[in-house]
């Protein structure tokens, strides 16, 4: 195994019957799944489905055997009626309960709150996907949770044979955005500035933007409200007539847009979005070699750490809302231009994160849940309203300082 035993703790893997509507959550899911099984010897998997007996059946099996760790992999916090089922069973308080925690976390103050609540008689802890969202969740619970970074499986990395045609001049460049169209990953402005940014060159940047298209995060991303159908209606304006812009919508095939990652030179994200705890986009353009310019946002800004391809877009806050310079960004489409050959290399692939895994499990979590103020403040408001709270901003601050 690379020099490296697997440990023998016997672990439970609870996984759920309904799948995530977000792709990148079930590849996250899937990774994590394959991460795990190259760390520890005794493995097995316990599905949740909506059959009432359901819970009766895990609760038996967690007593029938003795499990050292009982993993909650999920795109979000979730407390199912599984856990409602055997938290009081002290039975179970031999076995460490480990949740993970990535896309929403914010908007689950009730699920948090009943972990914290419910489980003071186990172990548990919880498992961030980036340092700083690590330190926001730090930040609202008052504890130091876990921090295991996503993983690309070199799997995912396979494409189709044919890689697409563009119709794009062969000396000209091209840069990716693959993800949901959405107002709080700022992709208008970044059409904007394409649609601006080729007129006084005679080498071309084409933008290719693959990915359906919906309103969230208008509300979370730091801009005003999105009515529904508003982000179609501004994205077909700012693309309809450009020569520079492509886009393809929503892929099924994961391996054919796999194919549009191997095509292009690059890949682009100017996201803000609160939800943004890692960033599987630019995670799998590095681990396809690709050159990226991204947001210093959230775990964005870890990447640079990877490798010296990822150029870096502050975001500022101000006036409650979160800020992307266009003249940082134009500088960093020229610098975009620079050539830089470099080795293809997959920094989160399960060989290069085994170690982490077993690092941070075998680190002394005694910190529990102490609830701090931030964890009672967010109750009193519905999501959307949280941006206009300077709490936010002092919230987020490991997401763009």
């Amino acid at each position: 195994m690379s020099n490296m035993e697997q440990e023998a703790s016997r672990v439970l893997i609870l996984l759920y019957e309904e799948k995530s509507l977000w792709d990148s959550c079930n590849d996250i899911t899937d990774g994590y799944k394959k991460l795990y099984e190259s760390c520890f010897e005794h493995i097995e998997y316990f599905t949740c489905d909506s059959t009432p007996d359901s819970p009766a059946k895990l609760n038996e099996k967690i007593r029938k055997n003795s499990y050292n760790k009982i993993i909650f992999l999920d795109h979000r916090i979730r407390v199912p009626k599984e856990l409602y089922y055997f938290v009081k069973d002290k039975e179970t308080k031999k076995n460490q309960f480990i949740f993970h925690v990535y896309g929403c976390f914010i908007n689950r103050t009730e699920e948090w709150r009943f972990i914290r609540d419910n489980l003071d008689f186990c172990d548990y802890n919880f498992v961030a996907g980036s340092l700083a969202h690590k330190r926001l969740v730090d930040e609202v619970l008052g504890t130091d949770v876990l921090y295991i970074p996503f993983v690309v499986l070199d799997s995912k990395l396979e494409s189709e044979k044919q890689i697409p045609n563009l119709n794009i001049d062969s000396k000209d460049k091209v840069l990716l955005y693959a993800g949901r169209v959405s107002p709080g990953k700022n992709v208008i402005a970044l059409c904007e500035i394409m649609n601006t940014y080729n007129e006084s060159r005679d080498k071309k940047l084409h933008l290719v933007v693959a990915g359906s298209i919906d309103d969230m995060g208008g509300i979370i991303g730091g801009n005003d409200f999105f009515p529904r159908g508003t982000m179609a209606y501004n994205f077909a304006k700012a693309i309809t007539g450009s020569k520079y812009i492509h886009y393809v919508p929503y892929i099924e095939n994961k391996k054919l847009l796999m194919s549009y990652y191997k095509r292009v030179d690059g890949i682009i994200s100017l996201s803000t979005m609160l939800y943004e705890d890692f960033g599987m986009s630019i995670a799998d353009g590095l681990a396809l070699g690709k050159k990226i310019i991204c947001t210093n946002w959230g775990g964005y800004k870890e990447f640079t750490k990877y490798s010296d391809q990822v150029i870096s877009i502050k975001v500022n806050f101000s006036n409650k809302n979160f800020n992307v310079s266009k003249e940082e960004t134009k500088e960093a489409l020229d610098k975009f231009w620079e050539d830089n050959h470099f080795e293809i290399k997959n920094p989160f692939s399960v060989e290069n994160l085994r170690s982490t895994v077993l690092y941070e499990f075998k680190k002394n979590k005694n910190d529990k849940i102490v609830g701090k103020k931030y964890l009672k403040a967010l109750k009193l408001f519905r999501f959307r309203d949280l941006i206009k709270f300077p709490m936010i901003s002092k919230l987020y601050g490991s997401y763009y300082d």
